[in-house]
C-alpha cells in the first residue's frame, strides 16, 4: 500500500488567458518509510504538487490517495483530519507564523 499516491494529477493557476497549467498528468506513489527529495527552479510547480499532495489544493483532475484515503471527493474538514493523522508539511516560508514583537 502506498503512503501516497498521486494518479495522473493536473492542477491549473490563474484564470482567463493568465491561466497556466503547472501540474499537467503527474503520477508518483511513496511508499511508506520511502524518502522523496523535490526540486526543481523557481515557479516549476514545487509547492503546487505539495499542495495537492497534502489536500490543501484540489487537482483540477487526477487523484490523490493520502494513507489509503482518496482526497478528490473528501470534505475539507476530513483531509484536513487524514493530513493531521497521517502528513507533515513545512513551508518555505515563514509568513505563516506571527513574528516575536
Amino acid at each position: 500500500m502506498s503512503a501516497l499516491a498521486l494518479i495522473e494529477v493536473t492542477k491549473t493557476r490563474g484564470h482567463g488567458h493568465r491561466a497556466v497549467r503547472v501540474l499537467e498528468g503527474v503520477t508518483l506513489e511513496v511508499r511508506p518509510g520511502e524518502f522523496v527529495l523535490l526540486e526543481g527552479p523557481s515557479g516549476s510547480g514545487k509547492t503546487t504538487l505539495l499542495g495537492v499532495a497534502g489536500g490543501l489544493l484540489s487537482p483540477d483532475a487526477g487523484e490523490v490517495i493520502l494513507a489509503g484515503q482518496p482526497l478528490r471527493q473528501a470534505s475539507r474538514n476530513i483531509r484536513g483530519a487524514i493530513r493531521a493523522r497521517h502528513a507533515g508539511l513545512v513551508f518555505q516560508r515563514a509568513n505563516l507564523l506571527r513574528s516575536p514583537p
